[in-house]
């Protein structure tokens, strides 16, 4: 329900001056509009309009209400896609930081060698390339 679709008059009925709790204010201004002046109303009349008046105000109600909701689930939407982003980068980060870390071999003089090796590959072959590329006078064991 949009506020256009309230009727002739809208949400400013015919009374004068009355605020609800939301904030909307009823001036009685719908027939100073056409040029005319305000008409008496018999008392069923008077009635009709007032129900007709609060029947307006509870579907403006209804429908900022309606709105409120549809923001707060859009809201919540986008922050679960950031969320699911955020996840997703991080994982990505850590697999090229695990991709990484299995590609260095740190020497004991703190120097850090990098090469790729196959998964199946033998720890012999890593140990082999150490040793190629430890330089000379190196320290670590037999060799």
């Amino acid at each position: 329900m949009r506020p256009q679709d309230l009727g002739p008059g809208g949400i400013w009925g015919s009374g004068f001056g009355v605020q609800d709790d939301l904030g909307v204010q009823d001036f009685g201004v719908q027939g100073a509009f056409l040029g005319r002046p305000p008409r008496a109303l018999s008392e069923a009349g008077q009635e009709r309009e007032r129900r007709r008046r609060g029947q307006e105000l509870a579907k403006l109600r209804e429908w900022r209400r309606d709105e409120e909701r549809r923001r707060a689930a859009e809201e919540r939407r986008r922050d679960r896609a950031e969320e699911r982003a955020a996840r997703q980068r991080v994982r990505e980060k850590i697999e090229r930081d695990k991709a990484e870390r299995a590609q260095r071999v740190r020497l004991p003089d703190g120097r850090a060698l990098t090469q790729s090796f196959r998964a199946r590959e033998p720890l012999a072959a890593v140990r082999l390339f150490v040793e190629l590329h430890r330089g000379p006078g190196g320290s670590g064991g037999p060799g």
